[in-house]
């Protein structure tokens, strides 16, 4: 995958809304030349001599629900928030915008970090962020029931010529702008949040391929998995989750080598290392965010699984 292309229909839509909200300002930018990020980019450049540094915000206001296709109907028809966000992270933002990572991180204070992160540090990166994150803002987060930021961080600079409370307005909470990375913090309880789009009957289609193959399966299940690591995960529960029975559940995973006791345990352990590796948080904090009860028990297991402590790990990937 070539990750400086950009999806095409997710280029167009983006386009669609830039040159509407140019032409309100009484000016006129023509498309770019290509999916490619390079020209997205000069696109995006001109469009923000016209219309501001708000730009961002502006676009993402005016993309309608269903702007980002299968991704985004099948995001929305989630049951609740947890779940549309682990969609978009691991099915989808990769193969819209292949420069673009999304994590849900959790934090020890019972909230989580919404984290995209893109290849490079260039300014048009940091703009790149910015639009996903007022993207997922716009779509999933004001669909959510009673939910609000608690803390927004962003790379792009301070505006200069905009007024910081169009971000206060759009955002409910004033970014902290020329961040080290771009996220939107939520209460851990929010994951638990009714969308208001929710749609059993869409989300069961899109979710069919879950029932047989094998990978969406598992995927599946990471999902449920990291939108509640602090909860035990009996198999008749998750397997309702999934539309499966408790019986077909084990005969799936132990076609693929591996019991649902070891993928809880796995993912548990792959959040760890994110967190050691993109937050600041004590390694006693992470222990208690990602379910262990004490910090001895969570360095066991992580050495049982990656070969080194936490400290080490941290000290190795930060070098």
């Amino acid at each position: 995958m070539d990750r400086e292309q950009i999806n095409p229909m997710l280029v167009a839509s983006v386009v669609h809304a830039a040159q509407r909200c140019v032409a309100r300002c009484g000016g006129s930018v023509p498309p770019p030349s290509s999916n490619h990020l390079r020209d997205l980019a000069a696109f995006w450049q001109s469009a923000a001599a016209v219309v501001g540094e708000d730009l961002a915000i502006l676009v993402a206001l005016e993309m309608p629900l269903g702007s980002f296709g299968r991704a985004g109907y099948h995001a929305m028809s989630a049951r609740v928030l947890g779940e549309a966000l682990h969609i978009v992270a691991s099915q989808y933002l990769s193969k819209l915008i292949p420069a673009l990572s999304l994590q849900i991180l959790p934090r020890a204070d019972d909230a989580i970090d919404v984290v995209v992160r893109g290849d490079g540090e260039s300014e048009w990166m940091s703009a790149l962020e910015e639009f996903a994150i007022a993207a997922l803002h716009q779509q999933l987060i004001t669909s959510a029931a009673s939910v609000r930021s608690l803390h927004v961080t962003l790379r792009r600079p301070l505006p200069t010529s905009t007024l910081t409370s169009r971000w206060r307005s759009f955002f409910g909470a004033m970014p902290q702008f020329a961040s080290s990375r771009s996220t939107i913090r939520l209460a851990s309880n929010c994951l638990d949040s009714p969308l208001r789009t929710a749609d059993a009957e869409v989300a069961r289609r899109m979710n069919d391929t879950a029932a047989s193959d094998p990978d969406a399966l598992r995927t599946r299940l990471r999902q449920l998995v990291r939108a509640k690591l602090n909860s035990d995960f009996d198999c008749e529960t998750v397997a309702a989750e999934v539309g499966l029975t408790s019986r077909t559940l084990q005969r799936r995973l132990s076609e693929q080598q591996i019991t649902l006791r070891e993928l809880v345990a796995a993912t548990r352990i792959e959040v760890a290392s994110e967190l050691l590796r993109d937050s600041r948080s004590s390694i006693s904090e992470i222990s208690q965010a990602i379910g262990f009860a004490q910090p001895a028990s969570f360095t066991r297991a992580f050495v049982a699984a990656i070969g080194v402590t936490p400290g080490e790990f941290r000290k190795r990937e930060r070098v």
